[in-house]
């Protein structure tokens, strides 16, 4: 599988698809991390940095519509390179934040720790 850079003019239409399949919300292509990866036509993943020791793993998500043995090879290939990429940029933390059952197993099986606590997002939108 190869692994390329996200390029939002060339990506971020399958990714809205996919997260609307998902009935996840999306913004538009400008409102998405700097680097993602992407699997073409399998999966992607983003990484967010931050001016602190943490990183944030987001937007996790595979083609709905393809064998689901070859979406989970790809999405576990998508996260290593995020931490991989995290890593090499020095971060010590990488969180993320999920509803999805599959996503905290998978996490748990690619070495991340859960906190089972219930948690609230707040947004405020700014400007």
């Amino acid at each position: 599988m190869k692994i390329e850079p996200w390029d939002p003019a060339r990506h971020f239409a399958t990714y809205e698809k996919w997260m609307r399949f998902y009935d996840l919300p999306t913004a538009g292509p400008e409102a998405m991390p700097r680097t993602g990866f992407v699997i073409d036509q399998l999966a992607m993943c983003f990484l967010i940095r931050t001016d602190t020791p943490l990183a944030i793993i987001e937007g996790l998500v595979g083609n709905p519509w393809l064998p689901r043995a070859q979406v989970d090879a790809a999405l576990d290939a998508v996260v290593s390179e995020v931490i991989a990429a995290a890593r090499a940029e020095g971060f010590r933390v990488l969180q993320g934040t999920t509803e999805f059952q599959a996503v905290v197993d998978r996490a748990l099986e690619l070495g991340f720790t859960v906190d089972p606590r219930p948690f609230q997002i707040v947004v405020r939108t700014l400007g």
